[in-house]
């Protein structure tokens, strides 16, 4: 700090000139008089709400915030802590709306599940009415002889569309119910999972808003163009479809790129979890080949940059890994319905060793620096995905972690110390640095941490690559476990990631059994 003031006991000597008026707020200088501060329509937030404390307004009509009713109906349907028997299956839905709405803001009330028959669907929608503004079920929409909930409302009130041309999405239903001289707005959606989030978020997140006097244009999601990055997607010959995505800034070619969540059915709830966006495609034949530019509707913000483009790259590399263990709590589905975070929850078979948690490290000086882009590390992950589809492979990756550091020794301990220490992951690939450069160091920074080393794994490897080239054995390939964690070290190219990976796929399952029960099956 540098002084420009000299104290001497009592005195101040100033020792620079002062202009009158310097570092003073003039009256009328933030608000000017008739200025408008807040429009009708506005949504009012934090600063909003500082502008009237401002003012001293104490109280501004606004628009009622409805009250959302959600429900589940079916008779195959049981609560999610409930045990299902013979064709019955526990009921996804209605937690999954509760918890959208209530992150969103909005007063909800669980109205629970609703059998399939007429007369039990008819007091629940009567009473549902009475206490909500808008109500919204899953189920009952489609054409099956229990699907009851169209007819019935076609009683109670006025269907105005009960299918749609979209994909997923086809038999929504909207109508609006009068009960008691209250009109309320009634949304049937459909009972697939992925089906009740999409045509959540198009058609009712817009509804809800300007039932709260938004204007129309504000009531739509913002929407962006991107270039798809991944794969080519087959168009639907006869619906529009709406294609989960996740939209992020790639900022080595300075666009948003789109890549798929992957199997897109209906009823897989895992390909929303991870999607922030949904890409608009029409009706047609043919593919949308990579690097087609498409428009994509942001349901979640874009996440944020690696550390390495991060604009607060400090804050963004400070080391973690010290969290106390008893910040982590095990908490109830009905709480978690209001949280945002929770730590890694896979879906298992019995938590066995068939599902597989992966970090994925690229070692590489000039990938770090942003000289040019990653596409092992990317390769990687993409080759695990198409591996875990396979019917004739046992295992299921989630990468849960991927990083990219130079070619240091002790950068490269570091990450794997760290990730190997809490044993949050079962699996760590690392790509680059095994060749004989100066700035190869990665089977030096891996080997004096491993417990027990593999050699004929690395050999395994090796035999690979020397069907393709005998230049193969210049390659140093490490691996071995540290902890419950098994490490492979792979070349840094594209093309010797695929043939390691090769190797890897028919051994994998085998070393993971071992590392995670102690025992093998076969």
């Amino acid at each position: 700090v540098k002084e420009n003031n000299v104290i001497i006991t009592n005195q101040v000597n100033i020792k620079v000139d002062v202009s009158v008026g310097t570092h003073v707020r003039q009256i009328g200088s933030d608000i000017k008089q008739n200025e408008i501060l807040l429009k009708k329509g506005q949504k009012i937030g934090p600063a909003e709400v500082g502008l009237l404390a401002t003012i001293g307004y104490t109280h501004i009509p606004c628009y009622y915030q409805p009250v959302i009713g959600i429900m589940s109906t079916g008779n195959e349907l049981v609560e999610y802590n409930d045990i299902p028997l013979g064709s019955q299956i526990r009921d996804s839905n209605r937690p999954t709306l509760l918890s959208a709405f209530k992150e969103d803001g909005y007063q909800c009330i669980d109205l629970g599940i609703a059998r399939d028959n007429e007369q039990e669907l008819t007091d629940y929608f009567i009473d549902a009415a009475s206490r909500c503004d808008i109500v919204i079920s899953s189920g009952g929409v489609s054409m099956g002889e229990k699907d009851l909930v169209k007819p019935l409302l076609s009683k109670l009130g006025v269907i105005h569309f009960g299918r749609l041309n979209m994909k997923p999405g086809k038999p929504t239903t909207f109508a609006t119910i009068q009960v008691n001289n209250k009109k309320i707005l009634f949304f049937g959606l459909p009972g697939n999972p992925v089906s009740c989030l999409v045509t959540k978020s198009l058609l009712i997140d817009p509804a809800v808003k300007r039932v709260q006097g938004l204007d129309s244009n504000q009531c739509m999601h913002t929407q962006v163009q991107v270039y798809v990055s991944d794969l080519e997607i087959q168009l639907d010959p006869e619906r529009p479809e709406y294609h989960r995505m996740i939209v992020s800034y790639d900022y080595s070619s300075n666009k948003l790129i789109a890549k798929s969540t992957g199997n897109q059915r209906s009823s897989r709830l895992l390909s929303m979890s991870s999607a922030n966006a949904l890409i608009c495609l029409p009706a047609g034949n043919g593919t949308i080949k990579p690097g087609t530019l498409v428009t994509a509707l942001l349901l979640r913000p874009i996440g944020p940059p690696s550390y390495n483009y991060c604009f607060h790259k400090k804050s963004a590399t400070l080391d973690f890994s010290n969290i106390p263990a008893n910040t982590l709590v095990y908490e109830s589905l009905d709480n978690l319905i209001t949280k945002t975070t929770v730590d890694n929850v896979v879906k298992d078979k019995g938590l066995d060793w068939r599902t597989i948690r992966v970090a994925i490290l690229t070692i590489s000086d000039r990938a770090y620096e942003g000289v040019y882009k990653d596409e092992s590390g990317p390769e990687v992950n993409r080759l695990l995905e198409n591996m875990s589809k396979s019917n004739d492979w046992p295992i299921v990756t989630n990468t849960i972690y991927t990083s990219i550091v130079p070619d240091d020794i002790v950068l490269i301990q570091k990450k794997i110390t760290e990730w190997t220490t809490t044993n949050s992951v079962d699996l760590i690939l690392t790509t680059g640095g095994t060749g004989f450069g100066t700035r190869d160091l990665t089977p030096e920074a891996i080997k004096p941490l491993l417990h027990r080393e593999s050699p004929g794994i690395s050999q395994a490897l090796l035999n690979e690559g020397l069907k393709y080239t005998h230049l193969a054995v210049l390659s140093r390939p490490v691996s071995g476990t540290r902890n419950n964690t098994f490490i492979c070290t792979l070349p840094g190219s594209v093309k010797a990631v695929k043939e390691n990976i090769h190797a890897l796929k028919p051994l994998l399952p085998r070393i993971m059994e071992l590392i995670k029960s102690g025992t093998c099956s076969k």
